[in-house]
C-alpha cells in the first residue's frame, strides 16, 4: 500500500515537470521518464501480487530491479543536466542581479546629479533675480536714483515693478528736498546781513556768502569760537544783542544772538545775526555832533559878540599903556603877559568858530605819502619836538595813494596828531607813520602811533568829544576839530591805547578813484604838496 502510495507521488512529480516549458529534448526525457515510472510501478505492482518463491514472482523482482535502476539512471542523468542548468541559470540570474544593481547604482548616481543640477538650475533661476535686486539696491546707495531693474520675470517682475516705483518716488523726494535746500541756501546767501550759525560747543560750522565776504569767515571754520571771534573774551556770553566796534574792518556791528534748537533737544548751538550798523552809527553821531555843533556855535557866536569887542578895547589900551616911556619895567613885564593872554583868549575863539564852522574845503587830488612827509618836516622844527629825543619812522605805502582832499586842512589834521604824540613823550620816544591801502582797495589808512604814556580807559569813548583834554593848558578841541575835519572828506578816525605802552590813531580816507566815482567832485587837479 505505501509502495503504491510512493509511485502514484512519482507519478505526479513526473506530470508536474510538464507544466514547465521545456527544450524539445528534456520533454522526450520527461516522457520516457514517465513511461518507466509508470512501468516500474506496474512491474513492483506485479511482484507485489505474486506468490513469493515463484517464478513469477523473481521475474518481476529482477524486472523491477532493472526498471528501477534504469529508472534511477535517468532520474540521475535528469538530476545532473537540471544541476547543470540550474547553475548556469543560477549564474545568469546573478550576472543579471550583479549587471541591475549596478543599473540601480548608475541610477541613483545619475538621479543625484540629476538632482544636484535641477537644484542648481532652480537656485540660479532663483538667485538671480535676488542678486539683481540686491544690485539695485546697492546702486541706490550710492545715490544713483536713475537706476530701474529690467527683465525679471514671474512675482519677481512684481517685486521689481514695486522697486523701480519706489526709486522713481524716492528720486521725486529727493529733487524736491534738493530744490527746497537750494532755496534756502539761495535765501540764506542773499541775506545781505552777516549770518553764522554755532554748534553747541560755539564752534562756527556755517556762515553765509556776506559773512565770508565781509568777516573773512571759512563757512565751516569749525576751530573758530563765536565768543573769541566776536566777542574777544574765552566764556560765552548770554543769548542777546550787543553792539561793537572792528577796527579791522573799521566798521560798527550789531551782533544779535540767538538759540538754535531741534526737536526734542534743549540747545544744539546758536545763531549770529551780525548787521553793519556803521551808516546808523555815523548817523546818530552826526546828529549829535550836529546838536553839539548848534550849542556850540551859539556859544561861539555870543562869546565872539560879547568878548571880541571888550577883548579890541583890553589890547589897545595895554598897547596904548605900553608905549609910555615913564613905565617901569615890571609894568611893562606884565602888561606884556597880559597881552599875551588876550592873544590865547583870542586863539580859543578862534578855535571855537573853527569848530563849530569849518572853513569849506577845497577839494583835490593829493598825493598822502608827500603831504604826510612835508607835514613831518614842518613838525619836526616845532619846539615841541627839537627840546627832545624823538625817533620817526616812516612807513609809507610804495603805491603812493592819491586821496581826494583839502591838502591844508588835512595837513592840519596830521599836524596835530604829530604835535600830540611829542606832547606826550616829554622824554623822547618814538613816532611812527604808516599808510597802507586797505584790502577792499578803496581807502587809504594813516597810524601815527607813539610811545607815550598812554590813554586812560574812560577816556577812550570821549577823546573827540569838545573840551576833552589830558593836557594842563589843553583847550580840549584840537581832536575834535581834527575828527570834524577828517569827516568832512568822508572819512574816519579812532584810537586804540594801552596804559604805559602808547597809543595809535588810524586815520581812514577814501582813495581819489572812489571818491570821484561817487561824484563827490565834478572839477579835480593835482597838487603835489611841497
Amino acid at each position: 500500500k505505501i509502495l503504491r502510495a510512493d509511485m502514484k507521488k512519482a507519478e505526479e512529480v513526473s506530470n508536474s515537470c510538464f507544466g514547465c516549458h521545456h527544450t524539445k529534448k528534456v520533454e522526450t526525457h520527461l516522457v520516457q521518464l514517465r513511461e518507466l515510472i509508470r512501468e516500474y510501478g506496474e512491474v513492483v505492482e506485479g511482484a507485489v501480487v505474486a506468490r513469493k518463491d515463484t517464478h513469477e514472482y523473481y521475474r518481476a523482482v529482477k524486472t523491477a530491479y532493472l526498471i528501477g535502476e534504469d529508472l534511477i539512471s535517468d532520474i540521475d542523468a535528469m538530476l545532473k543536466m537540471t544541476s547543470g542548468k540550474l547553475a548556469a541559470v543560477t549564474e545568469a540570474s546573478l550576472k543579471e542581479i550583479a549587471k541591475t544593481r549596478e543599473n540601480l547604482f548608475l541610477f541613483v548616481a545619475l538621479g543625484a546629479l540629476f538632482a544636484a543640477g535641477l537644484t542648481a538650475l532652480f537656485m540660479r533661476n532663483f538667485t538671480r533675480p535676488l542678486n539683481t535686486l540686491l544690485a539695485a539696491t546697492r546702486q541706490l546707495k550710492t545715490g544713483d536714483l536713475d537706476y530701474r531693474i529690467e527683465g525679471m520675470q514671474d512675482e519677481f517682475k512684481e517685486v521689481a515693478a514695486s522697486f523701480n516705483e519706489m526709486a522713481h518716488s524716492l528720486k521725486l523726494h529727493m529733487d524736491r528736498a534738493e530744490q527746497s535746500r537750494q532755496d534756502w541756501e539761495d535765501t540764506f546767501n542773499a541775506i545781505t546781513d552777516m549770518i553764522t550759525i554755532h554748534n553747541a560747543n560755539y564752534e562756527i560750522v556755517r556762515a553765509n556768502k556776506e559773512a565770508v565776504k565781509i568777516l573773512g569767515i571759512s563757512p565751516s571754520n569749525g576751530s573758530t569760537k563765536c565768543f573769541r571771534y566776536y566777542h574777544g573774551i574765552n566764556t560765552p556770553p548770554a543769548p542777546g544783542t550787543c553792539e561793537i566796534f572792528d577796527p579791522h574792518l573799521d566798521r560798527f556791528l550789531e551782533i544779535r544772538t540767538m538759540e538754535r534748537s531741534h526737536i526734542g533737544n534743549d540747545n544744539t548751538g546758536l545763531i549770529h545775526i551780525v548787521r553793519d550798523i556803521t551808516e546808523r552809527k555815523l548817523a546818530e553821531d552826526a546828529m549829535q555832533r550836529t546838536e553839539q555843533m548848534r550849542g556850540v556855535g551859539e556859544i561861539a557866536a555870543g562869546l565872539a559878540h560879547e568878548i571880541k569887542v571888550p577883548l579890541t578895547g583890553i589890547m589897545m589900551a595895554m598897547e596904548s599903556v605900553s608905549g609910555k616911556t615913564d613905565l617901569v619895567d615890571h609894568d611893562r613885564i606884565v602888561l606884556k603877559q597880559a597881552a599875551g593872554e588876550v592873544k590865547r583868549i583870542k586863539m580859543l575863539l578862534r578855535e571855537l568858530l573853527n569848530f563849530a564852522k569849518p572853513p569849506k574845503p577845497q577839494m583835490m587830488v593829493v598825493d598822502l605819502n608827500e603831504l604826510l612827509d612835508s607835514s613831518l618836516s614842518f613838525s619836526v622844527n616845532q619846539a615841541s619836538y627839537c627840546s627832545r629825543t624823538i625817533e620817526i619812522v616812516k612807513d609809507f605805502d610804495s603805491s603812493h595813494p592819491n586821496v581826494f582832499a583839502d591838502p591844508m586842512q588835512l595837513k592840519q589834521v596830521f599836524l596835530n596828531l604829530f604835535v600830540n604824540a611829542a606832547d606826550v613823550m616829554p622824554d623822547g620816544g618814538r613816532l611812527g607813520v604808516r599808510s597802507f591801502i586797505e584790502s577792499s582797495r578803496r581807502a587809504v589808512k594813516v597810524e601815527v602811533s607813539d610811545t607815550g604814556m598812554g590813554i586812560e580807559d574812560e577816556l577812550h569813548e570821549k577823546i573827540f568829544q569838545p573840551f576833552v583834554t589830558t593836557k594842563a593848558k589843553g583847550t580840549g578841541l584840537g581832536l575834535a576839530v581834527t575828527k570834524r575835519l577828517v569827516e568832512q572828506h568822508g572819512g574816519t578816525i579812532y584810537m586804540n591805547s594801552l596804559l604805559g605802552i602808547g597809543t595809535v590813531f588810524t586815520v581812514r580816507i577814501p582813495l581819489a578813484d572812489v571818491r570821484t566815482e561817487s561824484g563827490a567832485a565834478s572839477d579835480t587837479r593835482e597838487v603835489l604838496i611841497g
